[in-house]
């Protein structure tokens, strides 16, 4: 997708950046004509938002990421030259014998110095839960007595590492409250830790209010530092790890002082920075989105060759299109849902929505409406879904491009109403949520011949359509599934009862698709299994007769002592292991990961358990990460990481080009 299509967002995320506190901390640390360090977007905190602040406090040299063009005729280069200052790779100052202001000049390694990034974000939802249930998927937490839960629009997939789930406190309110349960890829659950109220308008939280994960404890939010000390992932690796579609912006005085262009999905995070044409391949423009699905090409030109040195994630659309079939033919005759968040779980939108419409998928699962909105200006015409909205979502948009809506609260159905009275042409197409044990959105079975009937009596004063019920499993174990699935049917009987008449029902995702036949009902919501990762723990992508989409891949750069430097770092969201064996594959043998940093990481070349030399390893072979073949896959990166497949994926940062390819 290119730097110019713009994804709105219907939830508000953002990463606000304090100039102040980077102004101050450099007074601290440096003295005339500082050089600071600057690599992977600065840190995730936008290269255009600090390099100005930055130079006009005095910063003379500015360390870069090997891929930022720093030619004199780039952005980077002209803004620099008209300050008399410069760029230089770490490499090149390390042969210059020169020093830098590394992060610390974020606030991420001292206390003592004043954090740079507050990432924040809303309340999505409240949900009531009982003492003793299970919240998210595994049932990881368990409040001690009743309590009052707020839904969070972000989760790992925008940069909430999930190693922090139960581990961390992020600020609502005027409070400090637990992560409660296993963040997932788009949202998180946060325990108020108070009872729940029979009115929400009672309640001291409510939906729209803002949710702060880290940002300055001066102000009683929490810092970054808490996040790195309960996750063990450096601070640094954390905010790199803030995707790009969370806005940056600049903030002085408490205020405002400039925001940056509206985030958009798989842009490049170096806005300001020139990357150079072969760094890059060039992405879809909505207009060839919207011509006939091509077969040996994708959106992304296959035939662009990705930079020597740098990261690429290669992402094979044939096994996209087998592993899309293969799903497609074990749930028929229900139809399948492709989901497409997260921008296709971090492989590049267009290409896998192209790849998987030819494989047999029928319909499209957009999350929120500003994806839906940018397919169908791609010229996608399939059915779409949006499901997750936050206060600033354009129903009334929507509903005239023909986006169902899926709908877990009565304030939803309320301004979706609005919206259709409003909208130019069409009606509201919505399915009502009901939570059958997840404890996230959705209504609870209480609130549920609640929600039903105010959609009923809304249909039938003409301001909408009600289409469809469903639901999402916890994947907490096979009972817990079943009488899910007992909950869900007694549902809809219910609803059926009160007057409903659905044209669909879907409740079976990657896992209880595959799984339980009594699942699948209308349609089966693919996401993680189309791209060849499992989503069980004792069962491998091979084992379902799955391939992996995504290969991770790099070059060495340099090798010595028998060791391999090679070019790929958290800047490009290569996790950083618990311990250190998770493995690489170089040639046609395996080495292990003993230390990642920024740019690179460091490999042993003697993992495999021989008497390995150096000579096993020459500049410029190449390192895959995983998914290839022989390579680990993401899996078993993600067990050495604590955490699963998908965030190793979405958690590809933008920088690194997607290059697609056939064959």
């Amino acid at each position: 997708m290119s730097a110019d299509f713009r994804i709105p967002h219907s939830v508000r995320r953002v990463a606000e950046i304090s100039l102040d506190a980077l102004v101050t901390n450099l007074g601290a640390l440096g003295g005339e004509n500082p050089a600071v360090d600057v690599r992977a977007d600065a840190y995730g905190h936008g290269l255009e938002v600090v390099a100005p602040a930055l130079l006009e406090a005095g910063a003379r040299t500015f360390v870069v990421s090997p891929d930022v063009d720093v030619d004199a005729t780039g952005s980077l280069g002209r803004l620099l030259a008209s300050q008399g200052a410069r760029a230089m790779t770490a490499a090149t100052m390390a042969e210059r014998g020169e020093t830098f202001i590394g992060p610390e000049l974020y606030g991420l390694t001292d206390r003592s110095l004043r954090p740079a990034m507050r990432f924040a974000t809303e309340v999505l939802g409240l949900k009531a839960v009982q003492a003793g249930e299970g919240v998210s998927y595994g049932f990881t937490y368990r409040p001690g007595s009743d309590t009052t839960l707020a839904l969070v629009g972000v989760g790992y997939a925008h940069g909430a590492v999930r190693r922090a789930s139960n581990r961390v406190r992020i600020r609502i309110g005027r409070g400090l409250h637990p992560v409660a349960g296993a963040i997932s890829m788009d949202q998180l659950s946060v325990d108020l830790e108070v009872a729940p109220t029979a009115d929400p308008r009672d309640a001291a939280v409510r939906v729209g209010d803002e949710a702060v994960l880290f940002g300055d404890p001066a102000m009683g939010e929490p810092h970054v530092l808490d996040w790195a000390e309960a996750t063990g992932i450096p601070a640094p690796a954390i905010t790199s790890r803030v995707s790009s579609v969370v806005a940056r912006v600049a903030m002085r005085g408490g205020r405002e002082a400039a925001r940056s262009a509206e985030p958009s999905v798989s842009t490049a995070a170096l806005d300001l920075a020139q990357l150079s044409a072969s760094a890059v391949p060039s992405r879809a423009t909505p207009a060839a989105a919207g011509k006939a699905r091509p077969r040996a090409e994708s959106s992304r030109a296959a035939a662009v060759a990705a930079p020597a040195s740098r990261a690429v994630a290669r992402i094979d659309l044939d096994a996209l299109r087998r592993n899309v079939a293969t799903l497609a033919a074990t749930v028929a005759p229900a139809s399948t849902m492709l989901v497409v968040k997260s921008d296709a779980y971090g492989h590049d939108l267009f290409s896998c929505v192209h790849a998987g419409l030819d494989a047999g998928a029928t319909s499209l699962g957009a999350l929120e409406i500003g994806a839906g909105l940018a397919l169908r200006d791609g010229g996608i015409t399939v059915p779409l879904f949006a499901w997750m909205h936050g206060t600033r979502a354009d129903f009334r948009r929507a509903i005239e491009r023909d986006i169902d809506l899926g709908v877990s609260a009565l304030w939803q159905l309320d301004a979706i109403a609005a919206a259709g009275s409003d909208a130019d042409r069409g009606l509201a197409r919505v399915h009502l949520k009901i939570d059958t044990g997840l404890r996230r959105s959705g209504a609870n079975r209480e609130d549920w011949p609640r929600l039903v009937s105010h959609a009923l009596d809304l249909e039938r004063r003409g301001l909408l359509q009600v289409v469809a019920a469903w639901s999402h499993l916890s994947d907490t174990s096979p009972d817990d599934d079943r009488r899910s699935l007992e909950s869900f049917s007694s549902a809809v009987d219910e609803a059926r009862s009160l007057g409903a008449e659905f044209e669909l029902l879907h409740v079976g995702a990657s896992a209880a698709g595959i799984d339980y036949a009594e699942a699948r009902h209308s349609v089966v919501r693919f996401g993680i299994a189309a791209y060849g990762i499992s989503p069980f723990h004792d069962r491998s992508a091979g084992d379902l007769g799955l391939a992996p989409v995504m290969s991770l891949e790099t070059r060495v750069l340099h090798v010595a002592d028998g060791r391999a430097l090679i070019s790929a770092g958290y800047g490009d969201g290569v996790q950083c292991p618990r311990d250190a064996q998770t493995l690489v594959r170089i040639g046609d043998r395996l080495a292990r990961v003993v230390e990642v940093d920024v740019d690179t990481a460091v490999v042993d070349l003697s993992a495999s358990g021989t008497e390995a030399s150096p000579a096993d390893a020459a500049r410029g072979d190449t390192v895959v990460l995983f998914g290839g073949a022989g390579a680990p896959t993401a899996e078993e990166w993600a067990e050495r990481c604590d955490t699963v497949g998908d965030e190793l994926v979405t958690g590809v940062t933008a920088r690194v080009p997607r290059v697609a390819h056939t064959g």
